[in-house]
């Protein structure tokens, strides 16, 4: 019995040292928390830290308990890359959650797949990948080309259509699209952000301007159109762009002059009230913090936070160990860990499971009137919803597209 003591008092050093956490399941993200832009990142925090404080709460794990380790970037994409790089090595992170775009998105892809690490994201923007590596990568929603395509019998009312991006690359994809969608005769082009009130565009019910992508320029690019006196067209917001934030930075800017019809095209449907999933998040984020926002991000946040909790379910499933298999395998799997002198000591969750148990979600019911097949798709949701909304932020109607059945 005196041997004993010392050698457990080791093996509590190692797993202190180490960080190894027997029951902690360390998921992560790398998002900004501090410059412009950042209400956008903490909104879609708060919604995964609200799912998993009630999904622990619920016992559902068993002894596992869901941790979020987020890391600041400050909206750079080296900082971001090096975060990623420090909970994948250091952290030894599950899985990772994102909510970035662009030019970060597609490094963030990259290093995923060559680390072989899970990676869901919120982006409407997608990454093509070899067909090798698509195991590792998920999207919350289709990509914006699709959203698109969704929207078309809205879109196909308009005489004329603007695309309006923060993106020049993605204006000119976009655009490329629509061209090939829309009824012979109707316009579509590219517009810049200045000097709009001279553009020579008719402002008239058929005109159509299409915003997006990030928050900021979104909301910028809306003030603007509407001060440079387009009163009767109408504006057409992508999914990226949050449109919880963009109403809200509209309706509290005094110098906005107003608009007749702003719409938002939507990844999530926030605003229908009869689905169990809406009611869900919005009962578990009060909990979590009755001021937080129930937005558009926190509840994109939310819903890839349910998805990914499906694959660890799945993956706590199949680990059937007791506490005394635990208790008596413990010291061999810190050995392991430390000197790796034994293979497989004992049952863990590691990235291999959680990729391959989050690909075998198939069949679940989202409470949003339709089945996740995330295996299948490598997408959760492939509906999208365009809202409307008037000076007072308020949104008035909800249009599925395409029309659910």
């Amino acid at each position: 019995m005196k041997f004993l003591i010392p050698f457990l008092q080791t093996i509590v050093i190692f797993l202190f040292s180490w960080g190894v956490s027997a029951n902690s399941l360390p998921i992560g993200i790398s998002l900004n928390q501090s410059s412009a832009g950042a209400q956008q990142s903490i909104e879609f925090k708060n919604g995964i830290e609200a799912y998993f404080k009630a999904a622990n709460a619920s016992g559902r794990f068993g002894k596992y308990k869901l941790k979020l380790i987020a890391m600041d970037d400050n909206d750079k994409k080296e900082r971001t890359l090096s975060n990623v790089r420090r909970l994948i090595n250091s952290k030894k992170v599950l899985a990772l959650l994102s909510n970035h775009q662009g030019e970060t998105q597609k490094e963030l892809t990259e290093l995923s797949i060559k680390t072989k690490t899970l990676l869901l994201s919120s982006s409407s923007t997608h990454v093509e990948v070899p067909n090798y590596a698509q195991k590792y990568i998920g999207y919350l929603s289709v990509d914006t080309k699709q959203h698109i395509d969704n929207a078309m019998p809205v879109l196909s009312q308009s005489k004329e259509i603007y695309l309006l991006l923060d993106s020049q690359t993605n204006q000119a994809i976009y655009g490329q699209h629509l061209s090939t969608k829309v009824s012979p005769g109707t316009l579509v082009a590219p517009i810049g952000i200045d000097n709009l009130e001279h553009s020579g565009i008719a402002d008239r019910p058929d005109t159509l301007f299409i915003i997006g992508e990030s928050f900021i320029f979104s909301s910028v690019a809306l003030k603007r159109l509407s001060n440079a006196g387009f009163k009767q067209a109408k504006f057409l917001v992508l999914p990226d762009a949050g449109a919880t934030l963009v109403s809200q930075a509209i309706a509290n800017d005094p110098d906005f002059d107003g608009y007749t019809q702003l719409n938002f095209l939507n990844s999530v449907p926030l605003h229908l009230k009869h689905l169990s999933m809406v009611d869900r998040f919005n009962s578990d984020l009060s909990a979590y913090n009755s001021r937080a926002s129930k937005s558009h991000q926190a509840f994109k946040g939310y819903l890839l936070a349910h998805v990914l909790s499906e694959g660890i379910y799945k993956a706590v499933k199949d680990i059937k160990a007791e506490s005394i298999k635990d208790l008596v395998t413990l010291p061999f799997q810190v050995l392991d860990k430390v000197v790796g002198w034994v293979a497989h000591a004992g049952d863990s969750i590691n990235k291999d499971i959680m990729v391959e148990s989050v690909n075998r979600v198939n069949n679940v019911d989202l409470g949003l009137n339709q089945k996740l097949n995330f295996g299948k798709s490598r997408v959760i949701i492939d509906h999208s919803w365009i809202t409307q909304t008037n000076k007072s932020s308020s949104f008035s109607q909800v249009i599925a597209l395409p029309p659910e059945k």
